[in-house]
């Protein structure tokens, strides 16, 4: 799937209304219509900012780190190499999987969105200036005076069709293919003077004549063919070249583990390459698909994230002296790191971009002894957001993280600090941060101290039943709703936070919102296990919270196997003044009025929204993120000044795969999550960042899909 540029031009149009009512009488929104507002304000949301995303692969040059942090091209100050400064970055619509730079271009391999070339000029702002689609997914890159080489696949098909392709850049802005050889997967790649060097998957060793690139030619390949078997064939997943030699880094896969080589070949004659070494890499059992391989001085280091047998993942760096290339010594190793996926050295410093875990930095002025000197943070396996003043709290639960960022700028959001703590759902109030969380099997209740918004503070704690999904304040107390039931929290001294309230039933709560002495929870009930028999809205008086007593049950339809209108129970819930508004991941939203806040009443629903997840209301706006498989129109606005006839008025496409939203002022937050959500969707862990503006007018700009 091609992914557009975030940044899309305007135009404008109208949005057509079509409001259907239901037998029942309840408004059913299909449709909206800019004019049918009321007071004709359209709320507008422009993207500003982004940062975030699997740091996947590093460049250095001069005092400049270029980096790919999931889909943002980024550009490090490393003057000082223990404090890098982030200094520009641009957003490219594909995720980066490989940078080759060349004079005052990088070429980036990104993924999906084909091979993309950014002018580093002026490194405070890089520039998109050309990019050439080849409807592949782009993984590899290389380049040599007016060309450039690609190795791509064809996700669709199976066996993949794999192709090198060979671009004309002379002229950045106007890129054409000149010829590709089709049937080459390609791992990795290196040119020297008119040859290029390709790992390829299961062929090993290729090299392809390229003196002139408008008619390469095969002049060397293994023979190996690729066959699901164990053990595997030779997988070449990296290659590096030295004066006249070649050096081949293969796995073999067996049942449960891995053996890997390193494979010395002479080069001199490249038609005729001679294998004359092979020495094993000690990456203990652990497999993968991946190498990132890099030489400095007389050696050459290996870095590869790893898994072993049950699936414990973990990552490695080993170092190789060269002095006698013909017979690579391993010297030193390094271990302190889970996902090694890029690498560069540049005097003596190795900066490793290491997936979620973001750039690490590592002093190898001793190959034999790597040592840990920096960070650059990023933000990948996302689950909550929470603003306060001019800082946004990114939990990064994946590894038990809060992010604090630095969004007084928000074209330039800074990630400044990180915190071991996580969390699934985060609320600000009154200077403490309440997080709940679910790490390493522990669920908790977290309590920060944000007296000091950059620098937050760990102060107390306690242990939650069940598994959380909800959270809310009242008073001295926080209501969470958990997979075992309802449970009540009091944090009048935060430091020592206790529950001492619960409420259980055979139902599993799902979201929670309070607004005066009530709280409003969405319930779900399992009859076969498969599908949700009895959805509803429950309303507890809380006024003794300890005790909460449920006064009203408020039914959805439930069961698909009758009822084809059903829905799920809500996964959020937003309240503001008479409105209470609820997200149903299936079944779109639902508005209820709540003036009697014991007796919630529907006043309007839609069903044409597919999985709605987060909820966020503003005076007379709602916006709405919106998971889907097939589909990125994931942030919605909805104009309720009338709340009986909803009317929408904008849409945006983040990323796939989003997950929490904040409104703070006139600008909005919304973070996505790591991993997608099917084989078509690829998202990456971000922050974005939009500015909203309202228009007095029936005309408006929108964006074309």
């Amino acid at each position: 799937m091609n992914h557009s540029s975030i940044f899309r031009s305007l135009a404008i149009s109208f949005l057509c209304a079509i409001v259907i009512v239901s037998a029942s009488g309840v408004p059913a929104v299909k449709q909206a219509n800019a004019s049918s507002a009321a007071a004709g304000e359209v709320t507008r949301i422009l993207p500003v900012g982004r940062i975030g995303g699997s740091a996947k692969a590093v460049v250095l040059q001069g005092e400049y780190a270029y980096v790919g942090f999931g889909y943002e091209f980024t550009v490090l100050n490393i003057g000082d190499p223990a404090h890098p400064v982030r200094v520009g970055y641009v957003a490219l619509p594909g995720v980066i999987e490989q940078i080759a730079i060349q004079g005052q271009y990088a070429y980036v391999a990104a993924r999906d969105a084909g091979l993309r070339i950014v002018n580093i000029s002026m490194p405070s702002h890089p520039i998109e200036s050309g990019f050439f689609d080849t409807s592949q997914i782009v993984s590899t890159v290389a380049v040599l005076g007016s060309y450039g080489y690609i190795g791509g696949w064809v996700e669709a098909s199976w066996p993949p069709e794999w192709s090198l392709r060979i671009i004309d850049i002379s002229t950045p802005s106007t890129l054409t293919e000149v010829s590709h050889l089709d049937n080459i997967a390609i791992k990795d790649l290196a040119i020297s003077e008119n040859y290029l060097y390709i790992a390829s998957n299961c062929a090993g060793l290729w090299i392809v004549d390229v003196t002139n690139p408008r008619e390469p030619s095969t002049i060397y390949r293994d023979t190996s063919a690729c066959t699901i078997s164990y053990p595997s064939p030779p997988f070449a997943l990296g290659i590096v070249l030295v004066d006249s030699y070649a050096y081949l880094a293969e796995q073999v896969l067996y049942s449960k583990w891995a053996v890997w080589s390193l494979r010395v070949f002479d080069i001199s004659n490249p038609a005729s390459p001679v294998e004359i070494n092979s020495v094993d890499i000690d990456f203990g059992s652990g497999s993968g698909d991946q190498i990132a391989m890099v030489t400095q001085g007389h050696f050459v280091y290996l870095a590869a994230p790893l898994v072993s047998f049950p699936g414990v993942s973990y990552g490695k760096i080993n170092i190789y002296d060269l002095t006698q290339p013909e017979a690579p010594v391993q010297v030193g190793s390094y271990h302190q790191i889970t996902n090694p996926i890029g690498l560069d050295i540049s005097g003596n410093i190795a900066f490793v971009a290491a997936g979620g875990d973001g750039l690490q930095i590592l002093d190898a002025s001793s190959p034999t002894s790597l040592t840990s000197v920096g960070h650059q943070a990023t933000l990948a396996n996302i689950t909550s957001l929470a603003i306060v003043d001019h800082y946004a709290y990114v939990s990064d639960l994946n590894g038990g993280r809060l992010n604090v960022v630095d969004i007084q700028s928000p074209a330039s959001p800074i990630i400044t600090n990180t915190i071991l703590t996580g969390g699934l759902r985060a609320i600000p109030s009154n200077g403490y941060l309440y997080l709940i969380s679910n790490y390493d099997w522990q669920s908790e209740l977290d309590i920060l101290d944000i007296s000091n918004p950059a620098t937050p503070v760990r102060i107390g704690s306690c242990a939650i039943p069940g598994m959380p999904n909800g959270l809310a304040l009242y008073k001295n107390y926080v209501f969470i709703t958990d997979s075992g039931g309802l449970h009540v929290a009091d944090t009048s001294n935060p430091v020592t936070p206790t529950i001492v309230g619960a409420y259980t039933s055979t139902e599993t709560p799902t979201a929670i919102e309070v607004s005066g002495d009530y709280a409003y929870i969405g319930y779900e009930s399992s009859g076969d296990g498969n599908s949700y028999i009895h959805p509803s809205l429950r309303v507890f008086d809380i006024t003794n919270p300890i005790s909460p007593t449920l006064v009203e049950v408020i039914d959805m339809p439930g069961n698909p196997m009758y009822n084809p209108n059903w829905v799920s129970a809500p996964y959020d819930i937003a309240i503001q003044g008479e409105n209470l508004l609820t997200a149903n991941t299936i079944g779109g939203f639902r508005i209820y009025n709540i003036s009697i806040p014991e007796e919630p009443v529907l006043v309007s629903y839609s069903d044409s929204l597919y999985m709605p997840i987060r909820i966020e209301i503003k005076e007379n706006y709602f916006y709405m993120l919106s998971e889907h498989y097939h589909t990125n129109e994931d942030l919605y606005v909805f104009d309720i000044s009338n709340p009986a006839i909803p009317v929408k008025v904008d849409k945006y496409n983040p990323i796939a795969n989003v997950i929490d939203i904040a409104i703070a002022g006139e600008t909005i937050y919304a973070v996505t999550s790591s991993g997608g959500i099917s084989p078509d969707v690829y998202s990456e862990g971000e922050l974005f960042i939009f500015r909203m503006f309202s228009m007095h007018a029936t005309y408006f700009p929108v964006f074309f899909r």
